[in-house]
């Protein structure tokens, strides 16, 4: 089942993933990587 989220939650949710791996792992991951974890099943 998807689940749809609103522009601005989509984009707040990127900046954190983004944020996430910037803080948190070897790597930073950048805008289209972090989308596609968040579209990922």
């Amino acid at each position: 089942m998807r689940i749809e989220i609103s522009k601005e939650a989509r984009t707040e949710a990127i900046a954190s993933i983004e944020r996430h791996f910037r803080e948190n792992m070897d790597e930073p991951i950048g805008n289209i990587a972090a989308g596609a974890l968040l579209k990922a099943r």
